[in-house]
Parts: structure tokens; C-alpha cells; sequence
């Protein structure tokens, strides 16, 4: 992890498991009086669901930073995920099945926002790909097609991710170890990499099984 420190302002904090993880940056949320939090939808996060679910949420608006829109009653969509397994989240969150989402995306640009990322083994985050080119031109808002799925993703867009006051990158488990010698190697088409290399307030939040692989 050195050499990703080095090429970067990338800062890392280790943890034993995702549930630290999760108490690390609540942690955050409350000493820093964070008020608009971009989160990302998926399995990974889900122990910071969890956390959140238990908590005062009263003064906080959460925002998903992607979708999969196979409808908002689809076991896919990642808001029906909030709305069946964590409602006490699901209540403070806007997604992409929110009335006039571009409009209330338009208006967190001018707010203050911090944006928790998980990254995918291919390197992705929210739903911007490798695949897709030309990701990093996006401004609010991106929609891509990943080849063998039947629906499309919706994704903030690189533009809007990058004016987050603060960006943590959630990363654990053992196959997201792949993930370091891309950092190392800094191939730009790969999403992370372009975020590391022109983002300058990173923090990598992962476990010990990341690390060792």
C-alpha cells in the first residue's frame, strides 16, 4: 500500500472487518457534521447500511449514486433493497426512482456533499465502467448498458462525484485484492484510477483481507 500512498494523497485506514469500517465513518459523519452523503447501492455496503439503520438520521439527506433500473420492485434496484431491508435508511434517501431526480441532483451541487464509493473488482464505481469510454466526460448524470444485462445502470456522473467535499472509498474482502496493482499501475481508463489520479481528498476505508488478498 506504500507505493499507492505515494502516487497519490491517498489516504488508508485499515480495519479489522466491514463493521468497523461501518463505526469508522459514522464516526466521521457525526465529528465532521456531514449533512448530504452520496452512498452506493450493492452487497458490499451493506454493513454500513446496517449501522446507519440504528442511528440518528434526523438532519441527514442520502443520495444513491447509482441504480440499476430494472424497475423500483425489482430484487435488482438498489432503492428496493433500502425499502425492504432498511427502511429507516431508505425514508432519508433520494435514488434514481425519486421524482425529479436530475432536479434534486442539480440542487446538491450547490450543497456542501461527501460521497462513501464502493469499488468493483473491474475497478468500477457507481456505475461507471471500463467499458464505457468516454465515463469520465459525464457531468450529472450517466447511463450505460453492460453487455448480457437487460437493463440499463444509472450513475451520478464523474463531473458531479468529483465536487464532493470528501470521498471515501469502501473496499474489503480478499477478491478486491486486484484492486492495489491497478492503483499502482494507473491505467486512467479504469475508472478508480482516473478518480485517485484527479481527486486530491481520498480516503480508503478497507479491511486487513483487502490488503493481504
Amino acid at each position: 500500500m506504500a507505493k499507492i500512498d505515494n502516487r497519490s494523497p491517498l489516504e488508508v485506514n485499515v480495519f479489522k472487518d466491514p463493521y468497523e469500517m461501518a463505526n469508522y465513518i459514522w464516526n466521521q459523519i457525526e465529528l465532521f457534521n456531514y449533512r448530504n452523503i452520496v452512498i452506493p447501492g450493492g452487497n458490499s455496503i451493506i454493513p454500513f447500511y446496517e449501522k446507519l439503520n440504528t442511528c440518528d438520521l434526523s438532519n441527514i439527506e442520502f443520495y444513491l449514486c447509482d441504480e440499476r433500473m430494472a424497475g423500483i420492485d425489482n430484487i435488482n434496484s438498489n432503492q428496493f433493497q433500502l425499502k425492504n431491508s432498511f427502511n429507516n435508511l431508505n425514508v432519508k434517501t433520494y435514488g434514481f426512482y425519486s421524482e425529479n431526480y436530475e432536479n434534486v441532483l442539480n440542487e446538491l451541487k450547490k450543497k456542501p456533499f461527501i460521497s462513501i464509493l464502493g469499488v468493483g473488482s473491474d475497478g468500477h464505481f457507481a456505475s461507471l465502467f471500463p467499458e464505457d469510454a468516454d465515463f469520465s466526460d459525464s457531468k450529472l448524470q450517466r447511463t450505460f448498458q453492460k453487455d448480457g444485462e437487460p437493463y440499463q445502470r444509472m450513475s451520478m456522473g464523474f463531473d458531479l462525484i468529483t465536487q464532493s467535499s470528501k470521498i471515501f472509498l469502501w473496499i474489503h474482502g480478499s477478491s478486491k485484492h486486484n484492486i492495489i496493482k491497478m492503483l499502482e499501475e494507473m491505467n486512467l481508463s479504469i475508472p478508480i484510477c482516473r478518480l485517485v489520479n484527479e481527486y486530491k481528498s481520498l480516503n480508503l476505508i478497507c479491511d486487513y483481507k483487502f490488503l493481504i488478498g
